[in-house]
């Protein structure tokens, strides 16, 4: 009879670790089912999100080029007397204004630490001072001291201005006296033929032309000049430098 309880005692242990075995079994069976399945959810989010970053980056950045509307007619073209440009609804006119006044009227120009260099009289002086127009795309200029007296570039004349990339600059952004988007043929109608004139083609086969009119100095030797550059026929580049 003792021998009975025994035996009894014993199978009913054997099954209870029986049954924890098994139980423990299921329950590292689940863990690891639940660790693929958030691993391999984890996966796909990574993928996904990796997959929507490459997609954004890869979007092209183009920028939209005005096109001339029609024929174009100016007297200004060649305004030697007036060379003057419209910035925020301010004018400013070569030989005339000075850098002081841009800073005076709030515009941001980039430079402004060489503002206080002291400029010797009877030279030019070239520090990079420029106005952001859109990003990347600036009008840089130059100031002079045409005085016997040394002065500040701040309180110099500005004497030239030019602005690259006119076609992608919006419209209004800077004025000048005369249209800023024309064709070579609207320039030669208009202001006749020029000095100079340049062409010449970039690698792509893209063809040029620089259109330069120049008027003599009454006191130094040199020249005002308008300059403009044309790429396909249609204006690029508009550049002008004033002298006494």
């Amino acid at each position: 009879m003792k021998n009975k309880k025994i035996i009894s005692v014993l199978l009913a242990a054997s099954m209870m670790f029986g049954l924890a075995a098994c139980g423990s079994d299921s329950s590292s069976g689940n863990d690891a089912d639940n660790e693929r399945v958030t691993t391999e959810a984890e996966t796909e989010d990574s993928e996904e999100t990796t997959s929507e970053t490459t997609t954004e980056s890869e979007e092209p950045t183009e920028s939209t080029l005005r096109e001339p509307e029609g024929p174009v007619e100016s007297e200004f073209f060649t305004d030697f007397e007036n060379m003057s440009f419209t910035y925020n609804g301010n004018t400013y006119t070569l030989g005339v204004s000075t850098l002081q006044d841009l800073i005076d009227d709030g515009v941001e120009l980039s430079g402004l630490d060489a503002a206080s260099d002291i400029v010797d009289s009877q030279s030019t002086y070239y520090a990079g001072f420029s106005i952001e127009l859109i990003p990347y795309r600036s009008a840089t200029m130059t100031v002079a001291n045409y005085t016997d007296e040394e002065l500040p570039a701040s309180d110099c004349v500005i004497t030239s201005l030019s602005v690259e990339s006119i076609r992608e600059i919006p419209e209004g952004t800077i004025e000048f006296n005369f249209p800023d988007l024309f064709t070579a043929e609207d320039l030669v109608n208009s202001a006749g033929e020029p000095d100079n004139l340049n062409e010449f083609e970039i690698s792509d086969g893209t063809p040029f032309a620089i259109y330069t009119y120049e008027q003599s100095s009454e006191i130094y030797y040199g020249y005002r000049r308008y300059e403009y550059t044309f790429e396909n026929g249609v204006i690029d580049d508009i550049s002008m430098s004033y002298i006494p």
